[in-house]
């Protein structure tokens, strides 16, 4: 295509030549044109302007009439001559010369010298050769002649032959410059005289020219100055509306007007024509801004206004059509803008393809051109009679029409590819719509494919309806096996089932039961998958309930259905994956009629459960072979808990109530073990490593209903840890259905009391003092019990016990109770072998207290008892009470209260709204403060919390002490009589080595030698001593006999008695082996135990 330019003015430069030798320079002018690179300087600060091109025209003189319009005055009026010789010049050049001179003298002294018009550079042209440089003349050369005839006129030489072409370049390159020098001159003064005119009377006309002596030298700057300024002063309110003619823009006197003729018709052309010259002195370097005001200057500003001002005007479409026309055909509008243009590409492209919309609006009018639903319609005899031929051929005949048509949407559609999608579907459409009513089916399903889509989103649902019925009915007729959708083959059934279920969805579609029909029967065959969402909208409850003993249910909401009759599904089914672990929990529901009309909620069951924080994955619906699927992309978590039945089968996993601390065990449990056929409980330790079971000698465990363990041992490696993991997996069959559980149950091994325990030996019993104390919250011991492996061998005596007392050990490691047992051998000696085993029966505080609790609003006759496990196992964990509230009022309270917190987990764990309100309003009380009642029952709360913890304890032997016992009497014949100071009287020392009552141990120490020395100490001030004061202890029973002699009156005690090893003894290990001394420094430590020490003695 050529576009045309709106500004195509040039610089006039006009030349007389009488004797026709012009043309012999023309092809070199030619060569230098347009003139490049001109700079003006502007008056004032303003920087300088660059002209980068500039269209100048020579023109013969003949070609100007005399004419007030500034641009076809010339800027340069040239006379051309040549002379060969002095009598040529003489008779012929100088005579020519003056009279063109003469002539335009004549013409200056016509204007006024303020007239722009005035402004003219005139000049001689002589054409010649410079290259022998010879002189015509005796004394001057030719151009001398001539300056000096002619001083008022610029003479030029042009050369038409030259010494190289290095001397050609020059010569033409120096003529340029003078040539541009002298345009800018004329400009500097034609814009003076009109801008000092315009400064003392400004006018439109004066503005109008200067605006196009701007445009002429494409100086946007000060052309959109007197734009803007013509714009102020070019209202049309008082215009008379005129005639619509054609052409707009490519009149001749389009840009130029006359302020009396303007009607509004005509004054809308010219600020179009102007704008738009305006605006192409940036071509081709226009930016975004301005390519938006070029569409508010086309099509806001001119076509629509038009529009609103000439609408009842038979020949407005016809104009406007036109107008479209010319404006496209433009430079300043190419359909692909350059590739420097890319960044505003899709401007350009967006604004062609409005203006052609605005083209075919106006056409389609022009032919009566119509929509009936989705057919077409011409009506020519409604064309007005003066349309042109051209326009008249496109709507001479139906096929003609539609084939205008579609090449002008199609047109529209490529320009707006990129950047509107949603339009190009609508034009599509219509394309579309052309094609079907022409049964050109393969290219309208092509065209279909993405409108159908468009219109769904967009809400309009009939017109997709319609639209879907038409690609299928295409469809249907084409009999084809596959359809190339996005450069792939589809196959053609799973096009139309998808079709079908699209037309069935459709909230304003008709005949919905029959595409379902068609869906159904074209699926019988074909096993296909489709999104869930076409059929219906669903919402899955977060929270699970149990809907029958070990079946758990999670409810189904259908928002949505769009199936108007009942349908048969074969499964529904659920898919739930625990977060970060690969397992996975499926809520079901099969073989049952779905009355779309009222049932709006599905329970979806499931007898194989796992408990935790479970995500969802996907739902599955089947009906017949069809599977409707959606898969969850954002994550929705639902929380399965562990949810309590009175007819619930379970194994409970736990510490057991009654616990050894010499061995480690789990204690396993069965509740309604009857109403099961079988079952198999696995157990598996997941931490801590170190942990295996004693018989397996693994990490795994496995119990059933035939060889059911109430009591697992587990040993520990490693230092044992406080806390067990354990997955707990239960299946099991019940009438006849197979069950699982699987679960993670946590097992805490604290201890929740000290024991400590002091050991005393006495000749002939040994002694325990047991210290209890709570470790971490109150504690009430009910009673403490002490055995030993060999039951016949020893008397025990009985341990604490409570009784009907209710004190608690409330301060934890600062409050304790002491159990004191004496042990006794019956027969045999004590031995270190023997085992003792202490028992302590306990309860503690929150035991109790949470016992009663949970009997009191979970319990059998309560509503909320299938909440029973969530209680105990996620509530009261958390709870903690205040002591002196129930120790001090009998009042259980809670003391660490966060409603908001609490009601948030509620939320999250309980499946309806009346149980978290149950919840809420029981946090509320024990918050208040709940008062025990009678039925707290203390006797009956200790049984039902009662623990027992069990350890062993060992005596332990006297490796390291020897023990004597000593017994001093004095003679009967003294007994009841006082003694008296200074006499002798006969006493009597027994020492009794302690080993002989330990078992064991007798043959090992008997060989050991002591010594015994008496009168030491504090008694020697008391007594004299007579007879054996220091002798050995060799055997197990020594008797000595000895006489006292008091030396002090009062009460008086036995003298002090002393015993060491003997020197003896000290001189043999002297010599013996290293295991010896060894022995002996471990016997080295003697212990005394005087009998009667502090017996009193009266002396006088």
């Amino acid at each position: 295509m050529r576009y045309s330019c709106l500004n195509d003015q040039s610089i006039k430069v006009s030349y007389f030549d009488p004797i026709s030798t012009f043309d012999s320079v023309q092809s070199e002018i030619n060569q230098i044109l347009p003139l490049k690179d001109l700079h003006w300087k502007p008056q004032g600060d303003t920087p300088v302007v660059t002209v980068k091109s500039l269209k100048v025209e020579f023109l013969p003189e003949t070609s100007f009439a005399d004419s007030k319009i500034l641009n076809d005055v010339p800027f340069i009026k040239y006379i051309v001559v040549k002379c060969t010789s002095i009598d040529e010049y003489r008779s012929k050049i100088r005579p020519l010369i003056r009279q063109w001179v003469s002539t335009q003298v004549q013409e200056n002294d016509e204007k006024d010298h303020n007239d722009p018009l005035v402004h003219i550079h005139k000049g001689i042209l002589l054409l010649g050769s410079d290259i022998h440089d010879s002189k015509l003349f005796k004394t001057i050369s030719l151009p001398e002649k001539i300056s000096n005839d002619f001083p008022a006129l610029p003479l030029y030489q042009l050369h038409t032959v030259y010494k190289s072409q290095t001397d050609r370049a020059n010569h033409w390159n120096k003529y340029s410059s003078s040539l541009k020098k002298i345009i800018l001159e004329v400009f500097e003064k034609r814009v003076s005289s009109l801008e000092n005119a315009n400064i003392q009377s400004p006018t439109f006309e004066t503005h109008q020219q200067l605006l196009q002596l701007y445009l002429n030298f494409k100086i946007y700057g000060k052309a959109n100055l007197h734009m803007r300024k013509i714009e102020s002063l070019l209202t049309l309110e008082s215009k008379p509306a005129g005639d619509l003619s054609l052409p707009i823009i490519n009149s001749k006197d389009a840009g130029l007007a006359e302020w009396s003729s303007f009607t509004v018709f005509s004054a809308l052309r010219y600020r179009l024509f102007s704008r738009l010259s305006v605006i192409e002195c940036l071509h081709p370097n226009i930016l975004a801004d301005k390519i938006k005001e070029l569409y508010r200057i086309i099509v806001i500003d001119f076509l629509y206004e038009i529009k609103s001002r000439f609408q009842s005007n038979e020949l407005l479409h016809q104009v406007i059509y036109h107008a479209c026309d010319e404006i496209l055909d433009l430079r300043l509008l190419p359909a692909l803008p350059l590739k420097h243009d890319e960044s505003n590409h899709s401007l350009w492209k967006e604004m062609y393809g409005d203006i052609l919309q605005i083209k075919r609006d106006s056409w389609m009018e022009l032919a009566d051109f119509h929509q009936s639903g989705i057919t077409f319609c011409i009506s020519p005899s409604a064309i007005p009679w003066k349309i042109d031929d051209v326009t008249k051929t496109t709507i001479e005949s139906v096929d003609n029409a539609f084939q205008h048509f579609v090449r002008l949407t199609s047109e529209i559609i490529e320009l707006f590819r990129e950047t509107r999608g949603r339009t190009v579907d609508l034009l599509s459409m219509e394309i579309a719509n052309i094609f079907y009513q022409t049964r050109s089916y393969e290219k309208t399903m092509k065209l279909l494919q993405s409108s159908h889509e468009y219109y769904r989103n967009a809400g309009w649902n009939l017109i997709a309806s319609d639209v879907l019925v038409q690609y299928v009915t295409c469809l249907e007729k084409l009999e084809a096996k596959t359809v190339s959708i996005e450069e792939e083959d589809v196959p053609t059934i799973s096009v139309l089932a998808n079709s079908y279920l699209n037309l069935v969805t459709t909230p304003q579609g008709t005949d919905k039961i029959t595409w379902w029909n068609k869906f159904l029967a074209l699926n019988e065959n074909a096993q296909l998958v489709y999104s869930l969402d076409l059929l219906m909208t669903t919402e899955v409850d977060e929270k699970v309930c149990l809907s029958a003993s070990n079946t758990y249910a999670i409810i189904l909401n259908i928002l949505d259905m769009k199936v108007m009759t009942d349908v048969s599904i074969r499964s529904v089914k659920l898919l739930t994956k625990k977060k970060g672990k690969d397992q996975f929990v499926v809520f079901q529901k099969e073989l049952f009629e779905l009355a779309t009309q009222s049932e709006t909620k599905l329970e979806l069951e499931t007898t194989h459960i796992a408990y935790g924080e479970f995500e969802l994955i996907s739902l599955e619906l089947v009906i017949g072979n069809t599977v409707f699927s959606k898969e969850y992309d954002e994550y929705k978590k639902i929380l399965i808990h562990p949810l309590y039945s009175v007819n619930n089968f379970h194994v409970v996993l736990k510490e057991p109530c009654e616990r050894n601390l010499e061995k480690n065990e789990l204690e396993l449990k069965t509740v309604n073990a009857e109403r099961v056929e079988n079952f198999e409980c696995k157990i598996e330790i997941l931490e801590p490593f170190s942990v295996d079971f004693a018989e397996t000698n693994s990490k795994n465990f496995i119990v059933n209903s035939a060889n059911f363990k109430s009591r697992i041992q587990y040993i520990c490696k490693e230092e044992q840890s406080l806390e067990l993991h354990v997955l707990q997996t239960l299946t099991f069959k019940r009438d006849g259905v197979l069950y699982s559980e699987v679960q993670i149950v946590k097992i805490d091994h604290q201890i929740e009391m000290s024991i400590s325990v002091n050991d005393i030996y006495k000749s002939d019993a040994f002694y325990f003092n047991f210290t209890i104390s709570a470790k971490y919250e109150p504690l009430h011991v009910v009673d403490t019990k002490l055995c030993c492996n060999v039951e016949s061998k020893y008397e025990i005596t009985e341990g604490y016990e409570a009784g009907d007392a209710s004190s608690f050990l409330e301060v934890p490691e600062v409050e304790n109770l002491q159990s004191f047992f004496q042990i006794k051998p019956i027969q045999k000696a004590f031995s270190y072998k023997d085992c003792f085993s202490l028992s302590v029966s306990y309860v503690s505080l929150s035991g109790m207290v949470n016992d009663y609790l949970t009997q009191k609003f979970f319990g059998r006759d309560s509503n909320f008892s299938h909440l029973k496990h969530i209680w105990e196992s996620q509530i009261l964990t958390q709870i903690e009470y205040h002591k002196s509230q129930f120790f001090n009022y009998n009042t259980i309270k809670i003391s660490n209260y966060d409603r908001p917190q609490f009601e948030k987990q509620m939320q999250k764990i309980f499946p309806n709204e009346s149980s978290i309100d149950y919840m809420l309003n029981l946090y509320e009380t024990l918050f208040d403060g709940l008062e025990v009642e009678e039925d707290f029952n203390f006797s009956k709360r200790k049984a039902q919390a009662l623990k027992k913890l069990t350890l062993s304890v060992t005596i332990p032997p006297p490796i390291n002490n020897v023990v004597f016992s000593i017994e001093m009497t004095l003679d009967e014949t003294y007994t009841g009589k006082t003694l008296i100071v200074g006499e002798p009287y006969s006493c009597t020392l027994k020492i009794c080595k302690q080993f002989q009552a330990w078992g064991g141990l007798k043959l090992e120490n008997n060989s050991s030698i002591y010594q015994c020395e008496l009168d030491k100490g504090a008694g020697s001030e008391e007594w004299l001593v007579s007879g054996l004061k220091k002798f050995e202890i060799r055997n197990d029973m020594t008797t000595v006999n000895v006489t006292l002699i008091p030396i002090k009156r009062g009460y008086l005690r036995f003298p002090d008695i002393s015993i060491s090893p003997s020197e003896s003894l000290n001189n043999t290990n002297a010599n013996a082996s290293t295991a010896s001394l060894n022995h002996t420094a471990e016997v080295s430590k003697i212990e005394t135990e005087f009998l009667n020490i502090n017996d009193n003695i009266i002396v006088v």
